[in-house]
Parts: C-alpha cells; sequence; structure tokens
C-alpha cells in the first residue's frame, strides 16, 4: 500500500526472550533436521539454492550478524539470522548485550514442519550462550507463521507497534502499546 509522504512503514508486534527466562516450551525439532551455525562454507549453497527467497540471505555472516541454518537431506532449507553491535541499523536500540533476529526463512517445501520454530530455538540457545542477554524479533502483524513459530519456540509478546518513516525528516515516527514497555525493567 503506497501512503502519501511516507517511505516505510511496520505494523506488528515485539516479541523478546531473555537469558533469564525458563522455557515456556519444550525443545523440538524433526529428526531428519540438522541445526548448527552457517559458516563461510554455506554461502556457496546459498548461492547455488534453487529458491530465489533462499539466495536473498546469502549475505556473509560477520562481527555483526550470525545466522544459523537448518539443513534436511544435506540441503539447506532454513536460516536465522541475528544482528547486533556497532554496524546494527535496524529499528531497536540495542545495548551491548543485545541482538535482533532480523531474519527467519525456512524453503516453501518444507514450511509447516516445526522447522522455523527449531531453528529459532536453536538460534537463541547459541546466542545466549554467547552472552546475549536480550533478544529482540519485530514480526509484521498478519505474519501468523512467525507469530506462531516465536510463541512454540518459547518467545513472548512484548508490545504492540507502529512506525512510519516520513519523506520529510530522517527520524521515524513509533508508537507502541504498552506504551512505557520497556523490556530492560519488565
Amino acid at each position: 500500500m503506497q501512503i502519501p509522504f511516507v517511505q516505510d512503514y511496520w505494523i506488528g508486534t515485539t516479541y523478546l526472550h531473555r537469558q533469564t527466562e525458563l522455557w515456556s516450551a519444550p525443545r523440538f525439532c524433526p529428526p531428519d533436521v540438522k541445526l548448527r551455525a552457517v559458516v563461510m562454507d554455506d554461502i556457496a549453497e546459498i548461492i547455488r539454492s534453487p529458491d530465489p527467497e533462499l539466495q536473498r540471505r546469502r549475505a556473509v555472516p560477520g562481527e555483526s550478524v550470525t545466522r544459523y541454518g537448518a539443513w534436511l537431506d544435506d540441503r539447506l532449507v532454513g536460516v536465522c539470522t541475528f544482528a547486533f553491535g556497532e554496524d546494527y541499523r535496524g529499528y531497536y536500540t540495542l545495548r551491548p548485550s543485545d541482538a535482533e533476529l532480523a531474519d527467519i526463512f525456512t524453503v516453501g517445501a518444507c514450511r509447516g514442519r516445526g522447522i522455523a520454530a527449531a531453528l529459532i530455538r536453536y538460534g537463541t540457545e547459541a546466542m545466549h550462550a554467547s552472552g546475549f542477554s536480550l533478544l529482540y524479533a519485530k514480526i509484521w502483524r498478519n505474519n501468523q507463521p512467525s507469530l506462531h513459530a516465536f510463541a512454540k519456540a518459547g518467545w513472548r509478546k512484548h508490545c504492540f507497534f507502529i512506525r512510519v518513516q516520513p519523506t520529510v525528516t530522517p527520524h521515524p515516527l513509533s508508537v507502541q502499546w504498552p506504551p512505557f514497555a520497556n523490556p530492560v525493567e519488565r
């Protein structure tokens, strides 16, 4: 939808997970799926993928990005990307111990099998083990599969938000509900 004087907008829900929270959901992974960190050698597999959406996720993991992947029959079928650090340019104001789960993707033929939820859970555990205490994710308001996957992976809803980037200012306008939901204090 095109809105006059609006460069970009988001309407969604923030989910989060704290390192100190007990897992509210049991660990689940389809038995034929292997989960692990994406390494440099995996980038070639992403580039060769017949799935154009998976090909778009070929950026190299680096100092401010960590990726985890799901393999089925030795074929990469899902990618989970966390962003953090000084180069982070996302929606949230992150402390050094925070990260955003910026992207979760499963190839179309493998959706509905719990791979995304397993990948979110695996990446969450790995990021906490690496020293990140608070993890965020923003989910588009009508993306029911993602909302379900995050809940199944043990994340919790934090707040509803609307963010608009007007064309006339470099600063976005944001509203969230509840209005004073501060994840650091809750």
